[in-house]
């Protein structure tokens, strides 16, 4: 035992440097076009197989085309993504006024009405309402941090 930890690790490694031992991965049982590429000789035939169809778009004529539900879709996203985050800024401007100040009766007050605000924009789909909500917020934050 003539060798340190530090000193063994490292003749390991220069011996497995210089006579490297096979490595053995277990193969995977896959189909003949997932293994190998296609030859360089391979008819045309035998590469189509292996490609996706490069037939003609069709999405404007395509039966049961829904574009106008994607937009309707795209829009409640954004509707809620608005929302969400103005009710997000209102809940921490709430808890910096009562964390902050401790004025909880204005953070409370906050807490409840501005849920209450996102659930009427989320169902009118109005985001003026929900903007005025966080603008009163920070006046209110302004005013009981002064």
């Amino acid at each position: 035992m003539g060798h340190s930890v530090a000193n063994f690790g490292t003749a390991r490694v220069l011996d497995h440097i210089a006579n490297p031992h096979p490595v053995h991965v277990a193969a995977v049982a896959l189909s003949v076009q997932l293994r190998y590429p296609p030859a360089a000789g391979a008819n045309e035939s035998e590469l189509e197989d292996c490609m996706a169809d490069h037939g003609q778009v069709e999405y404007g004529t395509a039966t049961g085309n829904d574009l106008a539900a994607h937009e309707d879709t795209y829009k409640n996203f954004v509707q809620l993504a608005y929302i969400g985050t103005c009710l997000c800024a209102c809940i921490l401007i709430a808890l910096a006024i009562g964390g902050g100040t401790h004025w909880w009766r204005y953070s409370i007050g906050i807490l409840i009405i501005a849920p209450i605000v996102a659930a009427h924009g989320l169902a009118s789909g109005a985001k003026a309402p929900m903007a005025v909500m966080v603008l009163l917020s920070l006046l209110t934050l302004g005013f009981v941090a002064s």
